[in-house]
């Protein structure tokens, strides 16, 4: 643990950014912290309990802090807006338990990436699927394996299997037995 002015930070998740002279920093399960090499805070940032695992985008403009709450969080470092981000389809008014029956289980995302270019925000939800907001405004898009990819996954040894579910006006990815690692871009950020 690290105290600084009598604030009590958590290193567990914590990183140093050398190219900005950064620390970053956790108090308990509620507040991210960047300070300077001196300790001094230079930002501070509210999260949900559960989203201690976060992000920034490669010219540290952008910070999504995401993992076991429903909510991800995004922050836009240069104006300082706050938004909510959704990796799975609770979001839609009226939703029902189509997809999946322990929402406390599925519904948070394991991972995120920004791509190299900074156009795009690339996140996974828990139950195996991607999800893609476009920067700066965050549209977010259902990223959807072909017929041809979804048929290679039918032939391994899942939970269940990997089918499309319709809800409303749009088409979501049902993947429960299949858990997501990483993600990475090939060339030019595709």
């Amino acid at each position: 643990d690290l105290v600084i002015d009598d604030k009590e930070f958590r290193n567990s998740y914590g990183r140093i950014i050398p190219e900005k002279q950064w620390i970053i920093t956790q108090k308990k399960d509620s507040e991210l912290f960047i300070l300077d090499f001196n300790g001094q805070v230079i930002n501070s940032f509210d999260y949900s309990k559960g989203n201690f695992y976060y992000e920034f985008s490669s010219d540290f403009s952008y910070l999504v802090c995401f993992f076991y709450a429903v909510k991800s969080q995004f922050f836009n470092l240069e104006n300082g807006k706050k938004d909510t981000l959704w990796a799975h389809p609770t979001y839609i008014k009226d939703y029902k338990e189509t997809m999946y029956n322990d929402v406390s289980h599925n519904f948070g995302m394991e991972r995120a990436r920004f791509s190299p270019d900074n156009q795009y925000l690339i996140g996974c939800a828990c139950h195996g699927k991607y999800v893609a907001w476009t920067l700066p405004k965050l549209e977010r898009k259902e990223l959807i394996p072909t017929t041809e990819v979804i048929s290679l996954f039918e032939n391994t040894q899942t939970e269940s299997k990997i089918e499309l579910v319709h809800l409303g006006k749009e088409t979501f990815l049902k993947n429960r037995g299949n858990g997501i690692t990483d993600i990475f871009f090939l060339e030019n950020g595709d």
